[in-house]
């Protein structure tokens, strides 16, 4: 089977495991919003992107890669915006002295503050 590749925008099904699903839609490359959608019905891609936005999720990869999450469609996010990604903040273990924040709307964007 062949890889699914991530982009922005991506919707993806992802299976419950008791015959509902619900859809989630990668907003940038660390964070994808999950919609409120739990149904055991196929929505179309217009009705996903109107539904409200529960909260926001870190994905690892390889739920995208080997096709756990399951990709049903693109819209891009011009077209039909997301609500503001909040700033994620993550610890830096190596360094007792500083807690460094992850900005999600840039991909590779780290800054250090004191506690």
């Amino acid at each position: 089977m062949k890889k699914q590749r991530r982009r922005v925008g991506n919707i993806y099904e992802i299976d419950l495991g008791d015959d509902t699903h619900v859809y989630a839609r990668e907003a940038t490359f660390s964070s994808t919003a999950i919609y409120d959608s739990r149904t055991t019905l196929d929505l179309t891609i217009d009705e996903v992107v109107r539904l409200p936005v529960l909260f926001f999720v870190v994905v690892m990869k390889f739920a995208i890669h080997d096709s756990i999450w399951k990709i049903v469609g693109n819209r891009c996010l011009a077209d039909a915006p997301l609500p503001e990604v909040p700033p994620k903040g993550i610890k830096d273990p190596r360094d007792r002295e500083y807690f460094g924040f992850i900005f999600i709307t840039d991909r590779y964007a780290m800054r250090r503050a004191k506690k």
